[in-house]
């Protein structure tokens, strides 16, 4: 991980339970970025693109499955889908933007931690985990259906 991902991942853990700007999700990514010292999706998009339905850019544009901390996730009309022998559960993000926290070694599908506010009605930061590919599941048997959009960005110092 380099020093601007670093510095990224190091943003939102210090404000880990507490909500930074109007607790949007969009927010903690873009001041985790003026942290760090990185182009913000401001600075790459220009202001006037950065609308509140906008598919937002956050730096270099990587693959999905090379994500790493400090890395950010945008999502258009996610939804994961897990099914094992006790029965199913889904999560969804229609249009949302998380910062990586860390990368499960999982055999199947890619499995993340992410920074993320405005999630279940909450607008304070806080830390959940994510499918980003179908696949096997974390536990034995689950099969996991990964729907939706997601892009990947890597952070660009300025």
């Amino acid at each position: 991980m380099n020093a601007t991902n670093l510095s990224v991942a190091g943003f939102a853990y210090s404000q880990y339970g507490n909500q930074v700007k109007r607790g949007e999700c969009w927010d903690l990514a873009e001041e985790a970025l003026k942290y760090a010292g990185a182009k913000t999706s401001n600075d790459i998009m220009g202001s006037k693109n950065v609308t509140a339905n906008a598919d937002y850019r956050w730096g270099t544009p990587i693959q999905v499955m090379d994500v790493e901390p400090g890395d950010i996730i945008q999502f258009r009309n996610y939804t994961t889908k897990v099914t094992s022998g006790t029965g199913w559960q889904t999560q969804s993000r229609p249009h949302h933007t998380a910062i990586v926290a860390a990368v499960y070694p999982v055999i199947g599908a890619k499995v993340v931690a992410v920074y993320e506010q405005n999630v279940a009605n909450n607008r304070t930061v806080q830390i959940n985990t994510l499918y980003i590919s179908s696949g096997t599941g974390l536990n034995w048997g689950e099969s996991v259906a990964v729907t939706g959009k997601i892009w990947a960005y890597r952070p660009i110092k300025k």
